[in-house]
This record gives C-alpha cells, structure tokens and sequence, in this order.
C-alpha cells in the first residue's frame, strides 16, 4: 500500500441546472485492499459519503445546497487480486432539501408544538383552587397547553468524538442565558443534545447533532391576576422567567419571632381565636395571614438556575 492515499479523481458527468441547485456525477479510481477501506479512505481525504456536500476536487469551498445521496464502488477490474487494487469510485449529487442539516451549511431550525400537562393551583383571578370548603384540591387539578418546541439539526466539527461529548454534555436542561433566537434569557430550556451521526476526516470528526429547545413566554408580572413575591417576601416587577415557578401563598400557620436564631411560627387561628384554622387560609408572602379582601399572593421559585450560551454550539 502506498503511504499516502492513492486518490485519483476521473471525468466527471454532466453538470445538469436544477431551480434549486445543481446534479452531477464524479468519479474516482481509489487504490484500496478492499471496498471498505476504498470507502473510508474517500470520506477520510475526499469528504465523499452520503449526505457530504459538494466540495472541489482537494475539498475546498463545500457548497452545501449540493449533497451525495449516491454512492458506489467497483472493483477496477471487477475482482482485484485479494481485494487488493483499484476501485472506481461514483457519486452522485443533488439538491439538499430546504429543511435538511449538511456539513458545511447552516443549521436548520423547525418549530413545533407538543401537548403537556401541568398541576396548577392558581385560576386565571389569582384565587387558589379550592374545593367549596376551602381545601385544596388533592391531587392537584393539571391544565393541558401547548408548548412550543423549536428543533434544532446542524453539524459540527471536532478533534474527536470525546471532545464532541465534552462540549455538548452541560446544556442538557439549561436555558438560555442570553436573547437566543429572540427568545429572552430564561425562557428557551434545552432537553439535551443528540448525537445524531458522524463521519472521519483527515483533520478530525465531523458530528451532527439534534436537539430541542422548549419555549415558555415569560411572566409580566404587572398583568399577572396575583401580587407576585419571592421566596424572602420580597414583590417582584417586571418580567419573571418563563420557566420560573409560582404557587399560591397558602397555610395554616403563621410567623413567629426568631428565638435564638431560631424562626418560630404558630398555628393561625379562627376569627373569634378560639381555635387553629383547619384549612389553609391565604398568606400575604412574608408568612402572616391576608386579609380577605386583599389580593391573592403568589411565590416565585426558580427551580433550574443552570443558563448556558446556545450560540457557542454554533446555533
């Protein structure tokens, strides 16, 4: 074998216009010990496997509206000695699709929308659901919505694969900790990365990817039918985060004073005090009761703080 790759590119077919690109067939004569290492050596040093796009003949300026979606090999002559000898090499070349992720092109993005269900205690006026005696509802009643899903397919290159893993392995469940396809920080949450397909290169690995990144609108909280506090009591204003959390401020007992740094709390008792309240009554945030005629109140949590930059991956 030589020690170089004995790769020889043939006359080529006709070049045929399309609307959308272009068709065409080239040729190479591969001096390989058998049809699998021809196969490897011409997407190792010629980018040629199926779904590569267009390149040059010493693989320069890909065009990636162009792909092989042929490929075959033949033994020149038929049956070379052992395996060993010549393959001619064809490959055909077509328009990529309008939807379809290749190497060297751009990543491809399609929006979609998938049903899920959540528990909610609060109703559109910012009351707690409750039954007609005051308690809540057990189980939790749950809403079905529409989230909106935006899929995301794109190729990557790298030294190896384990650096491919390395790279993407962390975004599973962050979100997006900067304006992200217009997206706000915080509102795009990735469900992880998947490795979809890959190829060998002379200079390393080329990897495709798919993942999908689930979208929830942020909260105004100015419009918001409840006064919404965090966690130390504290009203909040503005836009929260579309995947922050909020439940209805709601208990049978009530803050006390810190004894020796300790935080005490009592039960809340009826009107006329003559007895703790047996079902949870509405809190104004900071751990007391409301007063009925007040609004309702509501806490924020924040249950996932992991935020990446999406636009690092190449999307």
């Amino acid at each position: 074998m030589p020690l170089s790759p004995d790769i020889r590119e043939q006359k080529a077919g006709p070049v045929n216009e399309t609307s959308d690109g272009f068709t065409h067939t080239r040729r190479w004569k591969v001096f390989a010990r058998s049809e699998m290492e021809a196969r490897a050596l011409m997407a190792k040093h010629r980018a040629v496997f199926i779904g590569a796009p267009w390149y040059t003949t010493f693989g320069e300026r890909p065009d990636a509206s162009v792909v092989c979606r042929g490929l075959r090999f033949e033994g020149d002559p038929p049956a070379p000695l052992g395996g060993y000898g010549d393959y001619l090499v064809e490959a055909d070349y077509e328009p990529a699709g309008a939807d379809e992720a290749v190497i060297g092109g751009p990543p491809k993005y399609r929006l979609q929308t998938s049903l899920v269900s959540q528990p909610v205690d609060i109703d559109t006026d910012g009351d707690p659901i409750t039954n007609s005696a005051g308690e809540p509802i057990d189980p939790p009643l749950t809403a079905d919505t529409d989230q909106e899903v935006l899929v995301v397919e794109w190729w990557a290159k790298y030294a190896s694969l384990s650096a491919a893993y390395q790279e993407v392995r962390p975004y599973r469940n962050a979100k997006n900790l900067v304006t992200w396809q217009g997206a706000p920080k915080g509102s795009m949450r990735c469900r992880g990365v998947n490795h979809v397909d890959d190829v060998v290169v002379s200079d390393g690995i080329w990897v495709k990817f798919n993942t999908q990144m689930e979208y929830r609108e942020p909260i105004d909280t100015s419009t918001f039918p409840a006064v919404v506090k965090d966690k130390d009591g504290a009203t909040q204003s503005g836009e929260l985060e579309g995947w922050d959390t909020l439940y209805a401020d709601r208990g049978t007992r009530k803050k006390g004073p810190v004894v020796a740094t300790i935080q005490t709390y009592f039960p809340i008792m009826t009107s006329d005090g003559t007895e703790p309240v047996r079902e949870p009554v509405n809190l104004d945030g900071d751990g007391a009761p409301l007063a009925s005629s007040a609004t309702p109140v509501a806490i924020v949590r924040r249950l996932s703080g992991k935020y990446l930059n999406f636009s690092a991956l190449g999307i």
